[in-house]
């Protein structure tokens, strides 16, 4: 897809720590992207072309703004500029999804009309700190989240009915409270919702749970191309035993559970366990067991042998795996690996120890994060030759 760079101007590019290639067009961009894994990783294998985009705009389904207030008193909603605790403000984005920002937009306008005080940051005074919008992007349900300082929030039953009323698509209003002193968005706890507080979405035919917290590809058009090119890579067959390591709510786990005989995940948040499990349930599926626990110390006791382990997939967080977690893999030997990541420089870093256990077959990026810095990969490994 050509996409000029007129056609894309942000007017806070330059402020705003969201976006580093809008000067670019969109091939010049995956050029910039394409290089910079070769740099990284051609020394292990080839890096084929990045799977890009089709449109690759107002993708994330997960927005999150700032509530400021200016000098003159206006309430504003943005991000915070790069490497700095200023609000930008942000009225309109282009990667982030529309309704998303139609809803902040009108949480914005209701503020001042409820009497909240906005949260100042250096004071640590004042109510509303943070807006949160996730949206379905199959589903079209959207759960808002409205992160206060304070438990006692006046007039809450009214806005309620008064944010619903001009977006019905909204199937829950929650409000979490976030108390500490930190730009950290989530409180540990909500102090209430309306309707929902949770909502659904599809991922290659299977539908999930999310609430405010989990954890969930921001990407759901790439998520789609990334977890196929995983399966395609790991050439799963219906007698194969996997595991699934860093497994979150299990969304790898139960999109190639019809693929094979048998999945063993782990994941050591305790919430989004529970939230695997549910999802499990949800979609029928049984032949997935989901454990909850350090993905190193789980492997040492493992609950089925060593050599029935026909693929091992990790998509760990950006800071990679852990040392003792590579080691561990090291003496488990399983026939193929996949490794999902979204930091090439940690990546690079556990390939430089894998690749002295397994032979890196394939390394394909997929554009999951248009016009920003991030990128995410998928590699293929094998203890024999593949391809």
């Amino acid at each position: 897809m050509q996409v000029e760079v007129n056609q894309m101007k942000c007017p806070v590019f330059k402020q705003c720590g969201g976006c580093s290639y809008q000067h670019n067009d969109y091939p010049a961009y995956l050029d910039k992207q394409q290089n910079k894994l070769h740099d990284l990783l051609s020394s292990f294998a080839q890096v084929r072309p990045i799977l890009a985009m089709k449109d690759p705009f107002y993708y994330r389904n997960k927005v999150q703004a700032v509530v400021s207030v200016t000098p003159k008193g206006q309430v504003i909603t943005g991000n915070y500029k790069e490497q700095s605790h200023k609000v930008v403000s942000v009225d309109h984005c282009l990667i982030e999804d529309k309704t998303a920002q139609a809803i902040i937009h009108s949480v914005r306008q209701l503020i001042p009309s409820f009497k909240w005080t906005v949260y100042n940051e250096d004071a640590q005074r004042g109510l509303i700190r943070h807006i949160l919008v996730r949206t379905g992007y199959k589903t079209g349900e959207v759960l808002l989240v409205i992160v206060v300082a304070d438990k006692m929030v006046p007039g809450k039953a009214n806005f309620v009915k008064a944010i619903r009323k001009k977006h019905p698509e909204i199937v829950g209003v929650v409000f979490n409270l976030n108390e500490r002193k930190t730009s950290m968005v989530l409180g540990p706890k909500d102090i209430s919702f309306s309707g929902k507080n949770h909502l659904y979405d599809e991922l290659l035919e299977k539908k999930y749970r999310l609430s405010a917290g989990s954890f969930y590809q921001v990407n759901p058009v790439q998520t789609e191309v990334l977890y196929r090119t995983a399966i395609d890579l790991a050439q799963l067959k219906p007698s194969d035993v996997v595991i699934d390591a860093y497994s979150g709510i299990g969304t790898i786990a139960l999109s190639l559970a019809d693929n094979v005989k048998q999945v063993y995940a782990v994941e050591s948040n305790r919430e989004a366990v529970r939230d695997a499990i549910f999802n499990a349930k949800l979609n029928n599926v049984t032949n997935v067991q989901f454990f909850h626990g350090d993905a190193t110390e789980w492997i040492h006791h493992l609950p089925i042998k060593e050599k029935d382990i026909d693929c091992l997939i990790v998509d760990p967080p950006r800071a990679g795996c852990e040392e003792a977690f590579l080691k561990t893999v090291e003496t488990i030997k399983p026939q193929r690996m996949i490794y999902v990541s979204c930091n090439p420089e940690t990546l690079k870093r556990d390939l430089e120890i894998l690749s002295k256990t397994f032979h890196v077959e394939a390394i394909q990026p997929v554009d999951m994060f248009p016009w920003t810095e991030h990128v995410e990969t998928v590699v293929l490994m094998s203890r024999e030759v593949i391809y």
